[in-house]
């Protein structure tokens, strides 16, 4: 019984020291110190990762670059689609490195091979950009927060109609609840004699 009991306890550190850490602090809006670059994260579920990197011109959002992270198993992979490049088709870096540092690298692309996100706090990341000899570049990333903003439909949609709304029994976003059936055709099968005859 006593060899059972380190045969479990190990073979649980080992599973818990082989899985990888997602990097769910992405989650969000980034902005590149000093400049007008962004890079928004949104979190689909416990190992997915959407996320694009924009400029913002002129107050209009240009995206440059769509970004993806998923985790299979014991592999997370990020991907970059890059705008006009690689004929659309995305580059894939597998994480070789996740605890303060999140590597990811490609060792056969030409440019960037590594990507590393190392955390300064909860709102400061490093990204490292290289091709894990000479060529590299980095930038520091700060964390946006945007307030939630509530919505009030009668002054942001000018043609609603709050009388009429309140008239037919509408929500404030005049909305009214319904319920769909939908029959179909088929043989009737019932065993109650009085409905048949």
């Amino acid at each position: 019984m006593k060899h059972l009991l380190i045969l479990i306890l190990l073979s649980g550190a080992m599973n818990s020291f082989g899985q990888p850490e997602f990097p769910e602090f992405l989650n969000g809006t980034w902005k590149v110190d000093g400049s007008e670059i962004y890079e928004h994260w949104d979190q689909l579920n416990e190992y997915s990762f959407k996320g694009l990197s924009y400029r913002k011109v002129n107050d209009e959002m240009k995206v440059t670059e769509y970004l993806e992270i998923t985790g299979k198993g014991h592999e997370i992979i990020y991907k970059a689609t890059v705008l006009n490049q690689n004929n659309g088709s995305s580059i894939p870096f597998r994480m070789t490195r996740s605890d303060s540092i999140w590597v990811f690298e490609n060792p056969t692309h030409d440019f960037p091979r590594l990507i590393e996100y190392r955390m300064q706090d909860d709102s400061t990341l490093q990204v490292r950009i290289s091709d894990g000899k000479v060529r590299e570049f980095s930038y520091t990333l700060n964390k946006q927060i945007i307030p939630a903003q509530e919505v009030d439909s009668t002054t942001s949609n000018p043609q609603y109609d709050v009388a009429l709304a309140r008239r037919l029994g509408a929500d404030d976003y005049g909305m009214k609840g319904y319920v769909l059936v939908l029959l179909t055709t088929g043989p009737s099968r019932t065993d109650d004699q009085e409905l048949i005859g």
